[in-house]
């Protein structure tokens, strides 16, 4: 029950918007730390990521799951990444089956030639990936996949919950 909570982070994330999870938190109980609030400033969202460090819950997707259970994530400036390896303590992954990889090397091939690309491409970004579809080790300052995490267990156990939807969600 997250009905007491002073605050609710979100991550970037696709699959949240598409399962309709963000304007649900935006009807409330919970205070939303709002990232995707219109009209907010670049400073207001800068201090809305540092928020999210320290929220009571956070939530976001992950770009890929292995089939050994390790979650892989790809992230520009870590405003994403940060949380949910340390900070909140409750945070909740939420992730189609599409995410799904067999191993590591796979969950890296899927995300450098189709997440990252895409989401670049997504977002406006002016990276090679963007035009090609696929990564071009770039060293453009619009680069998307500037952190790698890969979490194999979680620290304090149960501190991270996946969310595993029975369908296509997300990038």
């Amino acid at each position: 029950d997250y009905l007491g909570l002073a605050g609710v982070g979100v991550g970037g994330s696709v699959t949240m918007f598409q399962t309709g999870l963000v304007e649900a938190l935006r009807q409330g109980p919970v205070k939303l730390i709002d990232r995707y609030e219109p009209n907010i400033t670049p400073a207001e969202m800068g201090a809305r990521f540092k928020q999210a460090l320290t929220a009571d819950v956070f939530v976001s997707g992950v770009n890929a799951i292995t089939e050994q259970g390790e979650l892989v994530f790809v992230d520009a400036t870590c405003n994403r990444v940060a949380p949910i390896l340390y900070g909140p303590d409750k945070v909740i992954l939420i992730a189609g089956c599409n995410k799904i990889t067999p191993n590591l090397a796979h969950a890296q091939e899927r995300i450098r030639h189709f997440v990252a690309p895409t989401n670049a491409k997504r977002i406006n970004r002016k990276t090679p990936c963007a035009v090609t579809g696929r990564c071009e080790d770039c060293s453009s300052p619009d680069r998307i996949c500037n952190t790698w995490a890969i979490t194999a267990k979680c620290a304090p156990a149960g501190r991270i919950s996946v969310v595993l939807i029975n369908a296509r969600m997300g990038i």
